[in-house]
C-alpha cells in the first residue's frame, strides 16, 4: 500500500516557493558561504545555513568520512557514528539521541568526483528534522544545489587558506594574491606574477608556459618579459626538452647553470647567450599544467637557494591563480545548475511548481498590456495510484518521465509544462489567439494519455483529468488562475475523470461548501457527534444472527442525522479518513464487547488505513475494549487488497497472524486475480449488492453469484451475500450454497440499543 502523498506538505512548499522561496534560501546559504573566513567558518556557516533553510533541528557536515561541523546537540554529545552511518545508509527516517524520530535527507558532495569517479562518498550534508513532514522534493533540490556550492566554496576555502600562507614572502605576492581575490583576469594576474619573478630574482627574461591544448606533448607561452619574436623561449617547445619543459615533465624545480654549455639547453636559445635559467612546475586542481621559467644574461649567473623558493612561491601562485580561476568558474556554473535544480522536476527535470509560478506572472504582466488572454490547464492522472500498487514506484516513475516526455512534445514551443507534484502537471499557453485553443491543447494531452506505454515488459494506459481556467485579468492576482485551473480538474475528476472541464464560478462556491463540511467533520469527531448503526449479518440457512456490521453516521447539530455518503468521501479527500476509521474501530469494538459470547462485529477500513501502525492500533483497541481478537472481522475493498503491494500484504497478513478476521468487501466490483485469491490471508468474500438485487429475476446475476460462492468455497472463504431485500433472494442463495447474508430484508441499520436488545432477544430465543 502506497504511503499518504503528502498533498498537505507539498502544498505548503509550493506556498512558500511561490515567493522564490528556493532562491532566496540558495542565495542566502552563498552569501553566508562567502562571508567565511577559513575551512572551519565555512562549515559551521554551511550547518547552520541548511538549517535554518530546512527549518531542521539537526545539522552537520561530513567531510572525509569526519563530522566536522554539527547544531542541534547538546555540547559533547554529537551521536558521529549515527551521523556517519547516515552517510552510507542514507535513511530517510531515524531516531537521534536527545532528539527522537526525525525525518533525514542526506546529500553526498565532493568537487572531484567529476575527474576521480570511483572516489569514496564519504562527503555529505545531513539535515534531520521531527514532526509528520518529510522533505518534498523542491527541499531535496535546494539541498542538492547547496551541497554543490559547498564542496566548490570548501576547495576554494583551502586554496585561499594556501593563498594567505604565503602572503608575508613580500609586497609583490601580497598584491598578486589581492588580484586573484579579487578576481581579476586571468591574464592580467599571469602576466603581474611574471614580471614580479623576474624583478624579485633580477632575470631579464621571463615566461609562463601551458600544455597546448591540442597536443599535450607540447607546451605554448602564455605570458612573457623581454622574449622577443623567434626567441628559444617564445616557441611551442616539446615536454621534457630545456628548462620548462623538464619542470613540465618532471614536476620539480628544474636548475641549470652554464647553460650555453649544457647538452640538455635548447640549441637556438643558446644563441641569445643565456647563462643560467630555472623553471618550476605550476598546477591547476593539483595536476601539473606547466611551468613558470626565467633566465639570466649575467655571465656566472647562479641560482641561490632563497631565489629558488621566491620562483616556486611565484609559481605556487601561479598555481592558485589557475586553480581559482577554474574554481570561480566551476562555481558560477554550480550556482546556475543549483538555480536550474531549484526550479526544476528532479523525475521528469520539467519546470517545477516555483518556476511555472514566476512564468505564469510574467505572461499575466505581458497579457495586461497585449490584452491576449492566458491559460492554464492542470492535469492529473486517474487511478495512477493503482499502477504504484501493482507495479511498483520504479514502474509508477518510468511511467511519469514516459508522459511528462509526450506531454511536452504535444505543446507549442512557447507554452510550458511544469510538473507541480506526484502525477499532477500544469500547462500554461501564454498569448492566447482563439477561445479554443486550450481546449484544444486540454483534448490532445488526454490522447496522449491514451496511447499505449511500455512499462517493465506490460502496454499501460493512462487515463487524465483536466481542468482549464482562462484569465480575462479581472481576477486579483495571476495566481488565482492556478486555483481556478485547480477547481476544474477536480471537478472533471468528480464528473468520472478522462476529460477536460473548464472553469466556472459556482465551483468556488462548492469548494467552500465541501470545506465547510470538512471543518464541520474536524469538530464532529473530535465532540463526540458521530454514532454508530449496525445491520445485523444471519447465518443461512439456520437463521442465527452471527453478528453485525458497523455503519458510521453523522449526528449533525443542525442537518440531523446524515449518512456516510454525505460526509465520507470528503473525508476521504482531506486524509480525516484516518482518525474517523480509528474512531469507529475504538467505538465498535467498545459497543460489541457488551454483546453476547460469539456474536462477531465487521467494521469497514479505507484504503488509507492501510498503513504499518495498523496492526498495533488493532491490538490497541482490542486490549482496550476486551473484545477478542476472533470476533473482530475487518472488511477491505477488492482494489486496495488484490495490489500488489507488499506492504498491504505484510498489514494483511500481520492482523490475519494476530487472530482477526478478514473481508474482502463489495467482491466481484474489481479486477481479482484468483491465483492471488488463493494465497491472501482473508477469511470471507462479500458479494456485491449489485449482484444480489436481480438475483430473483435475472438469471445472469444468478450465474455469477454461484460462481462467486463456489470460488469462496473453493479457496476455503466464506460466501457473505449483501443488499438482500426480498425473501426470494434469501430463498435462491440458500440453494446455491452462500453462507451469510445482510440487508433490508434481516434488519436496516439501527442504533447500538437496538441492536443490543435483537442480539440479546435472538439469544434467549435460541437458548429456548
Amino acid at each position: 500500500m502506497t504511503a499518504p502523498d503528502g498533498a498537505a506538505n507539498a502544498s505548503a512548499v509550493g506556498a512558500v516557493a511561490s515567493d522564490g522561496w528556493a532562491l532566496e534560501q540558495l542565495t542566502t546559504f552563498l552569501f553566508g558561504l562567502a562571508e567565511a573566513a577559513n575551512p572551519d567558518a565555512l562549515a559551521r556557516e554551511a550547518v547552520d545555513g541548511a538549517a535554518e533553510a530546512m527549518e531542521a533541528e539537526v545539522a552537520a557536515l561530513v567531510v572525509d568520512g569526519t563530522v566536522v561541523a554539527a547544531i542541534g546537540f547538546a555540547h559533547g554529545s554529537i551521536p558521529d557514528d549515527d551521523l556517519l552511518a547516515f552517510v552510507t545508509e542514507r535513511p530517510s527516517t531515524a531516531v537521534l539521541p536527545g532528539i527522537g524520530p526525525c525525518h533525514v535527507s542526506v546529500v553526498y558532495f565532493d568537487a572531484d568526483r567529476d575527474k576521480v569517479p570511483n572516489v569514496a562518498r564519504n562527503n555529505a550534508l545531513i539535515v534531520a528534522r521531527t514532526g509528520d513532514a518529510g522533505f518534498s522534493i523542491e527541499e531535496r533540490n535546494l539541498l542538492r544545489g547547496m551541497s554543490r556550492a559547498l564542496a566548490l566554496s570548501l576547495q576554494a576555502a583551502r586554496v585561499l587558506a594556501a593563498m594567505r600562507e604565503r602572503q608575508n614572502l613580500m609586497e609583490r605576492l601580497t598584491r598578486i594574491q589581492r588580484s586573484i581575490n579579487s578576481r581579476a583576469p586571468l591574464p592580467e594576474v599571469l602576466q603581474a606574477i611574471v614580471e614580479g619573478a623576474a624583478d624579485l630574482i633580477g632575470d631579464t627574461v621571463a615566461g609562463l608556459r601551458h600544455l597546448d591544448p591540442d597536443d599535450p606533448n607540447y607546451a605554448v607561452l602564455w605570458s612573457t618579459l623581454n622574449i622577443e619574436p623567434g626567441e628559444a623561449l617564445g616557441d611551442r617547445i616539446r615536454v621534457g626538452d630545456g628548462a620548462g619543459g623538464r619542470a613540465i615533465s618532471e614536476n620539480q624545480l628544474v636548475v641549470m647553470h652554464e647553460y650555453s654549455h649544457r647538452d640538455d639547453a635548447l640549441s637556438n636559445w643558446r644563441e641569445t647567450r643565456l647563462e643560467a635559467a630555472m623553471a618550476a612546475p605550476v598546477h591547476e586542481s593539483g595536476v601539473v599544467v606547466g611551468s613558470l621559467v626565467v633566465g639570466s644574461r649575467v655571465p656566472g649567473r647562479r641560482y641561490s637557494d632563497a631565489e629558488q623558493s621566491i620562483l616556486m612561491s611565484f609559481a605556487d601562485h601561479v598555481s592558485l591563480a589557475l586553480t581559482d580561476a577554474v574554481t570561480t568558474d566551476a562555481l558560477h556554473r554550480a550556482l546556475e545548475a543549483a538555480r536550474h535544480d531549484a526550479m526544476h522536476d528532479e523525475l521528469t527535470r520539467l519546470p517545477n511548481r516555483a518556476l511555472l509560478r514566476d512564468r505564469l506572472e510574467q505572461a499575466w504582466v505581458r497579457g495586461c498590456r497585449s490584452g491576449l488572454p492566458v491559460a492554464l490547464l492542470f492535469l492529473d492522472f486517474d487511478d495512477f495510484k493503482d499502477i504504484n500498487d501493482s507495479l511498483g514506484h520504479d514502474a509508477g516513475d518510468q511511467l511519469l518521465v514516459a508522459l511528462a516526455g509526450r506531454l511536452a512534445d504535444s505543446l507549442r514551443p512557447g507554452d510550458t509544462i511544469a510538473r507541480l507534484g506526484g502525477d499532477e502537471f500544469a500547462v500554461l499557453i501564454d498569448n492566447l489567439t482563439a477561445s479554443t485553443t486550450a481546449e484544444d491543447v486540454a483534448k490532445r494531452m488526454l490522447e496522449v494519455l491514451t496511447e499505449p506505454a511500455v512499462v517493465n515488459g506490460r502496454e499501460v494506459t493512462m487515463r487524465g483529468s483536466v481542468g482549464i481556467a482562462v484569465s480575462d485579468f479581472s481576477e486579483q492576482s495571476s495566481q488565482s488562475l492556478l486555483y481556478s485551473a485547480d477547481l476544474a480538474m477536480y471537478e472533471a475528476k468528480r464528473r468520472g475523470g478522462g476529460r477536460y472541464v473548464l472553469y466556472q464560478p459556482d465551483m468556488h462556491q462548492g469548494t467552500l461548501e465541501r470545506l465547510d463540511v470538512e471543518q464541520a467533520l474536524k469538530v464532529a469527531i473530535a465532540s463526540d457527534q458521530l454514532v454508530l448503526h449496525y445491520q445485523p449479518i444471519e447465518e443461512l440457512p439456520s437463521g442465527r444472527i452471527i453478528g453485525a456490521e458497523a455503519l458510521v453516521r453523522w449526528q449533525h447539530p443542525v442537518r440531523g442525522l446524515l449518512g456516510p455518503t454525505e460526509f465520507v468521501p470528503v473525508a476521504e479527500a482531506s486524509g480525516l479518513i484516518i482518525g474517523l476509521g480509528e474512531w469507529v474501530l475504538r467505538r465498535a469494538c467498545e459497543e460489541a464487547s457488551r454483546w453476547p459470547d460469539g456474536i462477531g462485529i465487521s467494521v469497514n477500513l479505507s484504503p488509507r488505513q492501510l498503513e504499518p501502525d495498523l496492526p498495533q492500533l488493532v491490538a490497541d483497541v482490542l486490549s482496550r475494549s476486551g473484545l477478542s481478537y476472533s470476533r473482530l472481522t475487518l472488511e477491505v475493498t477488492e482494489a486496495s487488497v488484490m495490489a500488489d503491494s507488499s506492504e498491504t500484504l505484510w498489514i494483511i497478513e500481520e492482523l490475519h497472524a494476530m487472530g482477526v478476521h478478514l473481508a474482502i468487501d463489495d467482491f466481484g466490483t474489481g479486477h481479482s486475480s484468483l491465483a492471488r485469491l488463493r494465497t491472501l490471508p482473508v477469511d470471507e468474500l462479500k458479494i456485491d449488492m449489485s449482484f444480489v438485487s436481480s438475483l430473483d429475476v435475472d438469471h445472469g446475476s444468478e450465474v455469477l453469484v454461484s460462481a462467486i460462492v463456489a470460488l469462496a468455497h473453493g479457496s476455503g472463504l466464506i460466501a457473505v451475500a449483501e443488499g438482500v431485500e426480498t425473501a426470494g433472494q434469501r430463498r435462491r442463495l440458500v440453494e446455491l450454497g452462500c453462507d451469510r447474508a445482510q440487508g433490508y430484508l434481516l434488519s436496516r441499520p439501527i442504533d447500538a440499543e437496538s441492536i443490543a436488545k435483537m442480539l440479546q432477544g435472538r439469544v434467549l430465543v435460541q437458548n429456548t
